[in-house]
């Protein structure tokens, strides 16, 4: 076996799973069964078989069918096949309904996602939005955009790769591990937003200060 083939054995690159549920059916209890799921299933895949990057995002929306968990994975051709196997289970369990998987990439995810804002920004203000918009204030809701910084774009793609890749997923698991059950409090978690939020050291939560402009600044 030469080194390109060991490389590519144990390149490490991310796929999505679809872990779909139900028919969308309205009666069911999903933001509490997925916060059950994530915990009780995923997250101990994630430790049995030694997943460092990973994400879990919730999708529920009736009216277009849509009741399924993305789940994604950077992981070598070895540790994907375990994943597989393991969400093979779930499904013969009746865990899940059915899974699909596909080749996943962070950073045009990233890339996507910043583009659609800046058209719907364009569309919002009436007038052109170059690629290295930023919001930095709101005037009665509607976003103010800077495009003076020439670098805003490839901060925001570098930013957004390294939080859906890097970090999301490793605060999820963290979150369902040490509270055993999704609160339902809604003062309880926009404490844990200002505490987060202070902790990079976003002022706030005063009227105009960061958070409080953040926190109201749609995400479109």
């Amino acid at each position: 076996m030469n080194n390109t083939e060991t490389s590519l054995e144990t390149r490490e690159c991310w796929y999505e799973f679809k872990l779909f549920f139900s028919d969308a059916s309205q009666t069911r209890d999903w933001p509490r069964e997925n916060y059950d799921f994530i915990r009780s299933h995923i997250v101990p895949t994630i430790m049995e078989v030694g997943i460092a990057n990973f994400q879990m995002l919730n999708y529920f929306n009736p009216t277009q069918g849509e009741d399924f968990i993305r789940f994604r994975v950077e992981v070598s051709p070895a540790i994907l096949m375990k994943v597989e196997d393991e969400i093979g289970r779930l499904k013969q369990k009746g865990r899940i309904r059915d899974y699909s998987k596909e080749s996943y990439d962070p950073r045009l995810d990233a890339e996507r996602r910043i583009e659609s804002v800046r058209q719907k920004l364009e569309a919002l203000l009436g007038k052109p939005v170059s690629r290295n918009w930023k919001v930095v204030n709101l005037t009665d809701g509607t976003p103010i955009v800077d495009e003076s910084d020439a670098t805003a774009y490839v901060k925001k793609v570098e930013a957004f790769e390294a939080f859906l890749g890097r970090i999301v997923g490793k605060w999820t698991k963290l979150f369902v591990e040490e509270i055993d059950s999704k609160p339902d409090d809604k003062w309880l978690v926009s404490l844990f937003v200002h505490l987060m939020m202070n902790s990079i050291a976003y002022s706030g939560p005063d009227t105009g200060s960061e958070e409080d402009t953040i926190r109201k600044t749609p995400v479109y």
